[in-house]
């Protein structure tokens, strides 16, 4: 079995989609509109096209926003991803607008790791390794 697509909820999907397809280094796989008031948007990696991410409006599921929220305010990654070079990739995302509310450094649990606001309503883990 492998992961197919995830749900990420989002404030806003016409600006989810440029932030992660401008800002963040997406490929957009998807946005079509799937009915009355749904949008199916997904994203993929350019490093593994097969997972999917779905960037979902929080007002299409009971609960979307209550959750989206929560994990905001507590401070929260929703996702992590893994990325080969964090310095570097830091510099990328700063020049391109992007907010980090950790800036990269040695985790205590021994890795390399940031997070990121993505401006969707969401706060991002990047995770790297080992310190470069």
């Amino acid at each position: 079995m492998k992961i197919n697509v995830v749900t990420l909820y989002v404030t806003d999907q016409d600006k989810a989609r440029a932030v992660y397809t401008e800002k963040l280094g997406f490929k957009l796989r998807d946005d079509a509109p799937y009915g009355p008031n749904f949008r199916w948007l997904t994203v993929v990696s350019p490093e593994d096209e097969t997972t999917e991410l779905y960037l979902a409006h929080q007002d299409r599921y009971v609960g979307a926003r209550a959750y989206r929220e929560a994990m905001f305010a507590a401070g929260v990654p929703v996702i992590g991803f893994r990325v080969a070079d964090l310095r570097g990739f830091h510099g990328e995302l700063t020049a391109n607008g992007i907010t980090f509310t950790r800036e990269p450094a040695q985790q205590d649990w021994g890795g390399f790791g940031a997070v990121v606001d993505d401006g969707c309503g969401n706060l991002l883990n990047l995770t790297q390794d080992e310190a470069g």
